[in-house]
């Protein structure tokens, strides 16, 4: 779906009051969730120009005709040799004395293109302030982000319906991406996680030829990409009856997500979020299994701001929308990890996945 002419100009003025507070004159946006926020634009191997008063997407013929259906309020340019030669040359062109980039995105060769065209301009590494718009989702985001999980949670329905002892890891993460696709996703967030017994003690494994094999938990993580929006959940399911052990490390896991997602309220910070789920486990001496932080930020990337960690100082404001995710792993035995996505409201957290979590729906028989 094409974003909206209103909430292109919302965002791009939210940008330019920031340029302003920071003396810039321009920024320039190199990845394509940034020239896609700012702009609309849907292709690839593009950047984008942003000045106090102009908007100029620097793209190739390939994406001409795309540029012209996607973008609002943009000027369309072919780039020539470079785009970053390109872009310093129209800021020279244009009496830009100060420029912002992507610090994180520009390579060496690409900074010294921008450096020799754009000479005479101070350059600002300006990655983080960029991103700052984008922390706090508008209700067309929302709703991008919710079509997103309803085509990953009914996927996920489908794909539990049909599990089996003996199926393999690599055969049930490839059912669950058909399946999102069969339901309208673009494609995956990110490569899905499918791990049974031993291999689920690895937070990102890899699915392989490991069989699915009773009272062993099966640790999936998986989300849709639509709209250019994401989803990300994780449920952790067991054919069969659940071995004592593991129906007690379930539960604490399930307590720790819920207390933690209690605890979203006004005036809440990053860092207490996620001690709360770690003080939980740490009841049940759980909490040295749990090394990750608790969540993350996530919209037109899979990971993005905020990020819930003790380690990380932060506020959470309305209109964020994280993942809550705590987990606890015992090497060469397996692991546990509960993932939903929570949106920050003024009155506290609003879950926005779906799909139950009960220590009995994760046990099929």
């Amino acid at each position: 779906a094409r974003v909206p002419e209103a909430e292109i100009k919302a965002r791009t003025r939210s940008l330019r009051r920031l340029m302003r507070g920071d003396r810039l004159q321009a920024v320039f946006l190199t990845t394509r969730p940034a020239v896609h926020y700012y702009s609309g634009f849907t292709g690839d191997d593009s950047a984008l120009l942003l000045t106090l008063k102009k908007a100029i997407l620097l793209t190739d013929f390939r994406y001409f005709e795309e540029a012209e259906g996607s973008t609002h309020g943009c000027e369309i340019l072919l780039w020539k040799k470079s785009i970053p030669a390109t872009a310093g040359k129209l800021a020279r062109d244009l009496k830009v004395r100060s420029i912002g980039f992507e610090e994180t995105d520009l390579s060496i060769k690409a900074y010294k293109l921008l450096r020799s065209a754009a000479r005479g301009c101070k350059l600002v590494e300006w990655v983080g302030r960029s991103r700052m718009p984008r922390l706090c989702k508008s209700e067309f985001e929302l709703k991008a982000i919710s079509k997103a999980l309803r085509v990953a949670e009914k996927a996920f329905m489908e794909t539990r319906a049909l599990l089996r002892p003996g199926m393999l890891e690599i055969e049930l993460a490839r059912e669950l991406e058909y399946r999102m696709q069969t339901h309208g996703a673009e494609g995956t967030a990110f490569p899905s996680v499918v791990a049974v017994g031993a291999n689920a003690s690895l937070p990102h494994a890899h699915p392989g030829k490991r069989k699915i094999l009773e009272g062993k938990p099966l640790l999936i993580d998986w989300g849709a990409r639509l709209d250019n929006y994401n989803s990300d959940l994780t449920r952790t399911l067991f054919l069969g009856s659940i071995p004592s052990p593991w129906k007690e490390r379930y539960q604490c896991v399930l307590e720790a997500q819920l207390f933690a997602i209690s605890k979203f309220t006004a005036n809440t910070t990053t860092e207490k979020v996620d001690l709360a789920a770690y003080n939980k486990l740490e009841e049940s001496g759980l909490a040295k299994r749990f090394g990750h932080a608790l969540g993350h930020g996530v919209g037109l990337e899979v990971h993005e701001g905020p990020v819930l960690s003790r380690r990380v100082k932060g506020k959470l404001k309305p209109g964020m929308v994280v993942t809550v995710e705590p987990g606890v792993y015992f090497p060469k035995r397996g692991g546990i990890r509960i993932e939903d996505m929570v949106l920050m409201t003024a009155k506290g957290a609003r879950v926005l996945s779906r799909l139950p979590k009960s220590l009995d729906w994760a046990s099929i028989s």
